[in-house]
């Protein structure tokens, strides 16, 4: 069996629908005509009533929904999660902006004006809270500890020779996606499925959540396809899909589209954590590793969410990029009124390794060791064994990346300054290791999967079918590419679809970088099914050896013995792959500066970023990956923040408020990959899409520490803040 693979990276499937503007999102997609629905905030936190009364009478008004309407429910943001402690319209707001109502309206004017007239007021509390009313308020959500226990770390780090123990802080920030979060649905409540068009990065998970908030069986939920316009973890969770089902229903069944405005989207609806990372390590004289203890706190605002499990992830990755014999790690979640926390690019990594890397320099500092010898001599290597789980890590260039970033920014040459008083610019180089993963699995439980279905159509197309959905990052066309080698024809010749998730292949959906060793894994197991299939048709009816068959994009035979693939559909293969790891990436970054001492601005010229990836799949994509990630640790380290009042409620703004790096901003990117395939995956890929954020902010930490000598260790480091950092190092000689 012979096979043609294209050598040339293939454009994206969807590119030129997006840049003409016909790629359908969940606000395009709803079927028209259709009716305006929006969310009623609370402007207090605690029990409230709802008086609708004035909105209801508003000329085009359809319906209006409170808190008696709610389905009365439990459920979890998280579709993934297990802590039910939110309902679809709460009389009990958590935070200043937490959903008490809903109102559905003909035009979008009289929707705005019905809102308008809603009164919410506070009132006292008729019983005790928690009462099923999803109130009750353990502010602890979330608690994992790895590693030893807490006597045996205490005498470790009584008997290490030198111990470092500092205080990381991030501070929350919104997620920055340009589409906002939005629901669409249209559902009689009559018997008839409940179609929805979603923003949502989990259509599969969240289709089965949003069933039983509706009392309905999964069958009766249908989500339709749409693509996502950018999501970094803040849309993988179920949004307003419940309450525009709700609405709907209210409607007599006509669709309705709800929309959140992008002040709400940036102050009142998902959030980066907020976050600190305290450290504990014990070194001997050569900065080797004794023993380490982490504490991760994460603020979850007004609902659990995903934060128990990004507490989780991010503790777990403090304790396995450099092992020590001793250590142990800990991540916790506890509730606050405010803005909630959710998932985000990274999620949990990028706040414990600003720590973990920032302090691996203080250490070399203080010892008087080289910061690279000091990574090379801790970091966790190729054949050891996973610190967490005690599987050995089969593929983990950390070092092979450590070096390639210090040999491409040593050839840098000296940067380039703007004129002005001597001292006033100053320039700065830093390093830091990332450490993420291609798969949820883990040692215990069930392992990350995903399933795809590869057909062959009655018009001779070749056609894979996934349940992922594309959120900008390219996924569809990776799979094409992977799905055409399997087969051996061109890309070109492969279509790629995601159907309903009442027909999609089991999927969780698109997050956490497990596209290209996980959902791609499928495909490829698909693809070669399928091409089994195509190759017994042609040997049945041929008499030709099944080696001598080949497979183009039209046709497939041996020699003049060709039947076009039409004349073979329809053909299909289903195929699953459970990941049996969580196929360890690895990543160095090195950051150059420059600081304007006397503004406290700090301006990211240059990074080389490099990858462990097992394999590129598509080097276009994954160079874009890398540079949007890079740019967006600009953001979490430089500029970007959640901004507050001074009783602590964020402020509704647009991207003119929240300062998001613009192209303007973007620092000059060197994109390198190191591949060792990874055994356990099929296409020896591993994951990419969170790890090139993760680095930065220590890098940049790093760079801004070797110019002015002073350690911000708090996020971001805004002007204010470096500032405040100088002159206390100018006034009172120690370090901020």
């Amino acid at each position: 069996m012979r096979a043609t693979v294209a050598a040339a990276a293939p454009r994206r499937l969807e590119g030129a629908r997006k840049v003409a503007g016909r790629a359908p999102y969940a606000a395009d997609a709803v079927p028209q005509p259709h009716l305006f629905g929006g969310v009623v905030e609370s402007p207090v936190v605690g029990p409230v009533s709802v008086d609708l009364t004035a909105a209801e009478a508003v000329t085009g008004v359809v319906a209006a929904l409170g808190p008696p309407d709610d389905p009365g429910v439990l459920w979890c943001p998280n579709p993934h999660g297990t802590v039910l402690d939110t309902l679809v319209f709460t009389s009990q707001p958590r935070f200043v902006g937490d959903v008490v109502g809903a109102v559905v309206a003909e035009t979008r004017a009289a929707l705005e004006a019905a809102l308008a007239l809603v009164v919410v007021t506070p009132r006292a509390a008729e019983q005790p809270a928690g009462a099923g009313d999803g109130s009750a308020l353990d502010p602890l959500v979330g608690e994992v500890c790895y590693g030893d226990d807490a006597d045996t770390v205490e005498r470790a780090l009584l008997a290490a020779p030198h111990v470092f123990t500092a205080t990381y802080t991030v501070d929350a920030a919104p997620h920055g996606y340009l589409e906002r979060p939005c629901a669409a649905a249209q559902w009689a409540g009559d018997g008839s499925p409940c179609r929805i068009w979603s923003t949502t990065q989990v259509p599969g998970p969240v289709a089965a959540r949003v069933a039983r908030i509706l009392s309905l069986t999964a069958a009766d939920v249908v989500l339709e396809p749409v693509y996502v316009g950018g999501g970094f973890g803040g849309k993988e969770e179920i949004q307003f899909e419940p309450a525009a089902a709700l609405l709907s229903r209210a409607a007599g069944g006509r669709p309705v589209l709800l929309e959140i405005t992008r002040s709400m989207t940036n102050g009142r609806f998902r959030v980066r954590h907020g976050a600190s990372v305290t450290l504990r390590t014990g070194v001997d004289d050569d900065g080797v590793l004794l023993v380490r203890d982490v504490v991760l706190e994460l603020d979850a605002g007004g609902y659990s969410g995903h934060s128990p499990d990004v507490a989780a992830a991010g503790a777990a990755r403090a304790l396995v990029l450099y092992p020590a014999p001793v250590s142990r790690s800990v991540g916790r979640a506890t509730l606050s009124a405010t803005t909630p926390a959710t998932g985000f690019r990274g999620y949990g990594g990028t706040e414990t390794l600003f720590a973990v890397e920032s302090q691996i320099d203080e250490i070399a500092d203080a010892l008087g060791h080289d910061r690279v010898v000091i990574r090379s001599r801790n970091v966790l290597r190729q054949g050891a064994s996973d610190p967490l789980h005690a599987w050995p890590v089969l593929t983990f260039s950390a070092e092979a990346c450590l070096r390639e970033a210090v040999r491409r920014s040593e050839a840098w040459p000296a940067p380039t300054v703007p004129n002005g008083p001597p001292g006033r610019w100053r320039t700065g180089r830093g390093i830091a290791l990332l450490l993420d993963t291609s798969s949820k699995t883990r040692r215990t439980g069930p392992p990350d999967g995903a399933s795809a279905r590869c057909r062959l159509t009655l018009d001779g197309a070749l056609v894979v079918e996934t349940g992922s959905t594309e959120i900008g990052q390219g996924n569809h066309t990776a799979f094409a590419v992977v799905a055409a080698e399997a087969l051996g024809v061109a890309v070109e010749d492969v279509r790629v679809d995601q159907p309903s998730t009442a027909t999609a292949p089991e999927d969780p959906g698109a997050y956490g970088a497990r596209g290209a060793y996980v959902t791609a894994g499928a495909v490829v197991l698909a693809a070669r099914g399928l091409l089994d299939r195509i190759v017994q048709a042609v040997v049945e009816r041929t008499g030709c050896a099944a080696t001598d068959v080949e497979v183009t994009g039209s046709w497939a035979g041996s020699g003049a013995d060709r039947i076009p693939l039409a004349d073979l559909a329809p053909l299909a293969a289903d195929a699953a792959f459970r990941a049996p790891d969580n196929a360890l990436c690895a990543g160095a970054q090195v950051a150059e500066i420059v600081v304007d001492t006397a503004t406290g601005v700090v301006r990211v010229t240059r990074v080389v970023s490099v990858h462990d990836v097992g394999r590129v799949l598509h080097r276009t994509l994954a160079t874009g990956q890398v540079v949007g990630g890079v740019v967006q640790g600009v953001g979490t380290t430089v500029t970007e923040r959640l901004a507050r009042d001074e009783q602590g409620v964020p402020f509704r703004g647009t991207f003119l408020d929240h300062l998001l790096p613009t192209v303007a901003d973007a620092p000059e990117v060197d994109v390198v990959f190191v591949t060792v395939p990874h055994p356990h995956s099929p296409t020896g890929a591993k994951g990419l899409g969170e790890a090139p954020v993760m680095g930065m902010a220590p890098a940049i930490a790093n760079a801004v520490a070797d110019a002015t000598g002073v350690r911000v260790r708090s996020l971001p480091m805004h002007p204010e803040r470096l500032l405040a950092a100088l002159d206390a190092r100018q006034t009172e000689g120690v370090r901020a």
